[in-house]
């Protein structure tokens, strides 16, 4: 009987009948208008509709239309759909269990619905964001999520009154759905009392406001709340309510999880029959739906029932299958479960062969875990050298990089005491300038104030504080001065103070202020420097000396 149900099923699926006509007339409808409309926003709109259709059936499509409509909206500007297709892609990107992706992409979304002012679309993307952290197991963050959308949808809908509009309706549904998300996190968080109480405001919400076509989920959820109370029984009765309705829907993500639910609610009663049925009928649609979530529950499930009835081949198959799916093939829980795979099926195989043979098996035995905890302790041994290498290969570059900002820094205050002293020399340059030009408009008796005035003055730019820049020069760039002069000897004290001016690369004019010559003068200076380095034209003077 269940063998001629099954076979049925498969048609139903082979044949389209799981989406429904419908649905794939609505959507090469869809498909068409994208092609012949020239309007960007009627497209991009469109793009929209049809990954929100793909949703549930066909992720791939749905990330690839959530795109489409992201690009395009942010070409054309339009934010409502810019918002609409952030959140579209976080939704598409879960469903693949790429959580840290869908994440990024349901934050934007909420960063730009708060810009635009826009809660309904906030209420929308909370939601969706609802639903990630109770895939990541974070139920808190989920329950806070889930119980601000809900009053701020109950606040708007409180405010519109009896207005009916089918905006109003579309946040009705949303309401529905947040009762019911709210019993899943509190059923997550084992505060079963608090899920009860809002599965039941969900269902009297359900007749309420007439969504009676998503009472399933009020079987599945009670269907779960009574297998974890242990009340087998009336769990097995709410399952197959479920099913009945979710079949009804042509639902078939539904479908697949009910199904994998049923079946292992008959694993922990120890019915294998009825449990390998709902296995095969949720692996038919599972291939259907192509959700990862999905598949990793129904291989855990597979995996136990092959288990239970010693085929242990198989069940490592499961086994193996389940750990690729959740990409986390080296955890230790998965490493154990593995090995506990492999001891049964090899000690399956070798009570067949000869007793004689049981002492060396044994010996084998112990040998591959000696060998497996060896490489395992290799392994863990290798990684933390490798963390261990890569905190010092950080640390030195940290070091460096304050010793470079360090000699940055002085190097900065070096340059402006230069350029302090080439001000202080250019002013008194001016004042004696000035004085020699005027003293003769002086009385003849202050003649020889002037000229006194006028020395010191000229006294004052040959001796311009210079040994306090050497100093200093001498703390940044501590070996200037020695490998320059070992590897030319040549250099004159005149040549080696031109250097250390132009090592910090100041221009003929600052440098000609400085040590009290004209800019000409300099540039002179430098062309007889550069014969004396023996530097090619093309080759930047200032750039060569910081080599030094």
């Amino acid at each position: 009987m269940r063998t001629s149900i099954l076979l049925l099923l498969v048609l139903f699926c082979l044949s389209g009948v799981g989406q429904g006509e419908g649905f794939h007339q609505s959507i090469d409808s869809l498909k068409k208008l994208v092609i012949e409309t020239k309007d960007d926003s009627i497209k991009a709109r469109t793009y929209v509709k049809i990954s929100y259709m793909y949703y549930r059936t066909d992720t791939d499509s749905s990330l690839l239309y959530a795109t489409k409509a992201y690009q395009l909206a942010k070409l054309i500007g339009n934010q409502d759909l810019i918002g609409s297709s952030l959140n579209d892609l976080g939704r598409s990107y879960a469903l693949k269990s790429q959580y840290n992706i869908a994440l990024r992409y349901l934050n934007l979304a909420l960063d730009h619905s708060n810009k635009e002012n826009d809660g309904i679309a906030k209420t929308s993307t909370m939601i969706s964001l609802a639903n990630v952290y109770r895939r990541l197991n974070k139920h808190s963050l989920a329950l806070d999520l889930d119980t601000t959308s809900l009053n701020i949808l109950q606040d708007y809908l409180a405010k519109m009154g009896k207005v009916q509009s089918e905006n109003n309706r579309s946040i009705e549904m949303n309401v529905l759905f947040l009762f019911n998300n709210i019993g899943v996190d509190y059923f997550n968080l084992k505060e079963y009392g608090e899920a009860n109480e809002y599965f039941e405001k969900f269902d009297h919400y359900s007749v309420e406001k007439k969504f009676e076509s998503y009472r399933y989920l009020y079987y599945q959820n009670m269907g779960k709340l009574s297998f974890a109370i242990e009340d087998y029984a009336k769990a097995a009765e709410f399952n197959r309510t479920a099913m009945e309705s979710a079949m009804k829907k042509n639902d078939n993500s539904k479908i697949c999880e009910i199904a994998n639910r049923i079946a292992k609610n008959y694993l922990a009663n120890g019915q294998l029959e009825d449990a390998k049925y709902y296995l095969d009928m949720a692996q038919l649609y599972a291939d259907s739906v192509r959700s990862n979530d999905l598949n990793k529950e129904l291989y855990k499930n597979f995996g136990d029932y092959y288990k239970t009835i010693g085929d242990f081949q198989q069940a490592l198959s499961y086994r193996e299958m389940y750990i690729h799916v959740t990409d986390s093939l080296f955890t230790e829980e998965n490493n154990n479960l593995i090995a506990e795979y492999e001891v049964l099926f090899e000690t399956a195989q070798k009570e067949l062969a000869i007793q004689k043979m049981k002492s060396e098996r044994e010996l084998q035995d112990i040998q591959n875990r000696l060998q497996r905890i060896i490489i395992f302790s290799i392994g863990i041994i290798g990684v933390l050298l490798l963390l261990a290498l890569i905190n010092r290969v950080l640390t030195f570059r940290r070091e460096r990089k304050n010793m470079q900002q360090e000699i940055e820094l002085k190097n900065r205050e070096l340059v402006n005491f230069a350029l302090f002293l080439a001000r202080k020399n250019e002013s008194i340059s001016k004042i004696s300038v000035s004085l020699e030009q005027q003293k003769d408009d002086f009385k003849p008796e202050n003649s020889h104030l002037i000229n006194s005035a006028i020395k010191d003055l000229n006294y004052g730019l040959k001796n311009d504080s210079w040994e306090e820049f050497e100093q200093r020069f001498h703390i940044v760039h501590p070996g200037f001065y020695d490998n320059l002069v070992s590897k030319f000897p040549v250099l004159s004290q005149s040549d080696i103070k031109m250097c250390s001016l132009l090592r910090l690369n100041m221009s003929s004019k600052e440098i000609a202020s400085i040590i009290n010559i004209t800019p000409p003068s300099v540039d002179v200076a430098r062309s007889r420097l550069r014969k004396k380095l023996s530097l090619p034209t093309e080759e930047n003077l200032s750039v060569f000396l910081t080599n030094f």
